[in-house]
């Protein structure tokens, strides 16, 4: 990895986009925040002569944008909306405008396009879920990011480019995590999934230092990597340990499927009305009920050199401090 390279990252004002933006400039190379305008520019932690503004539907602006990198990480993406074509649009239609312009102003430039465990699917109760197996996306959001990966493939012409997949992501920052923080604090998290269901999980901190390990990888024989902890958990371990980092020991009901399509029913009634889609609606059963979320981290070891450090003990204190300091939980 070359020190001073200049590079731009995409979605930079969000949860894992400042992580990348700090991985960046600990690596030596200079980090551009490439935002929506009208972004609160104060939360970016970067100079503002390093902030572009571009809408991901102006592909003339995200040129004008990624002018003079190196190189870009593209994390801009939708993780609710309110219904398929919307995903389409931000997370596989961006993806193509954001290559294009990429290349047409940087034609050997590298481009990291930050996708998700959804586009290759669940995993079996048996066997984790590697690059090279058939993907079987079971959402909208995750059928969207696979039409991203293949964009990003039938666009893409000179530049080098990689995929990145990660499963769960939690961190400082994080705010669907967070609700599972605060209930842990009023002693109860309650579960749902199949009995024995095991998760990929990886601290956002991991994350992009290994965003960062693809962008620089030697190697082009890969395309795609799984980035995550190696030990899946169950979501009562998710939840006990969580707990620990918050000083309780959380009671764990499990909510029965029946109550679960409930209550993803009642998500999906409000979701037109409300201007951030909720969580769980319909949409998401399928990922809820799968037998489970754990993908094989074997080729980023192999061809990266890349492991994860932060444990999910270690990595669920550090978030839990890091919410209590500014008043998220109690």
């Amino acid at each position: 990895m070359e020190t001073g390279m200049k590079i731009g990252v995409t979605g930079a004002a969000g949860f894992i986009g400042g992580h990348v933006l700090s991985a960046v400039l600990n690596a030596g190379m200079r980090p551009v925040a490439v935002v929506r305008p009208g972004t609160d520019r104060a939360r970016l932690s970067v100079p503002e002569a390093e902030i572009r503004s571009a809408d991901l539907l102006d592909e003339g602006a995200l040129a004008r944008a990624f002018e003079g990198l190196d190189g870009v990480i593209h994390l801009a993406a939708l993780t609710r909306a309110r219904n398929e074509s919307e995903f389409l649009r931000a997370n596989a239609d961006g993806v193509a405008r954001a290559a294009r312009a990429f290349e047409s102003v940087r034609p050997d430039g590298t481009f990291v396009y930050v996708s998700s465990l959804a586009a290759a699917g669940p995993s079996s109760a048996e066997a984790a879920v590697d690059e090279e197996a058939r993907e079987r996306p079971v959402t909208p959001y995750g059928r969207s990011k696979l039409a991203g990966e293949a964009a990003l493939r039938e666009t893409v012409r000179t530049l080098d480019w990689c995929i990145v997949r990660p499963p769960i992501v939690y961190g400082p920052g994080e705010r669907d995590m967070l609700e599972m923080f605060r209930m842990a604090t009023r002693g109860v998290v309650p579960v749902t999934g199949p009995t024995g269901a095991r998760y990929s999980i990886v601290h956002a901190e991991d994350l992009a230092r290994g965003i960062l390990a693809a962008f620089s990888r030697r190697s082009r024989t890969s395309r795609v990597f799984n980035i995550a902890e190696p030990t899946a958990y169950t979501w009562p371990e998710i939840a006990a340990r969580i707990g620990r980092a918050v000083g309780r020991d959380p009671w764990c009901p499990r909510i029965p499927t029946p109550l679960a399509w409930v209550i993803a029913a009642g998500g999906s009634l409000v979701k037109p009305f409300m201007t951030r889609p909720p969580l769980v609606t319909l949409d998401k059963i399928p990922e809820i009920v799968a037998p489970g979320w754990v993908c094989a981290v074997d080729r980023a070891r192999r061809e990266l050199g890349f492991e994860t450090t932060i444990t999910l003990d270690e990595g669920a204190r550090g978030t839990a401090a890091w919410y209590r300091e500014r008043g998220w939980i109690r």
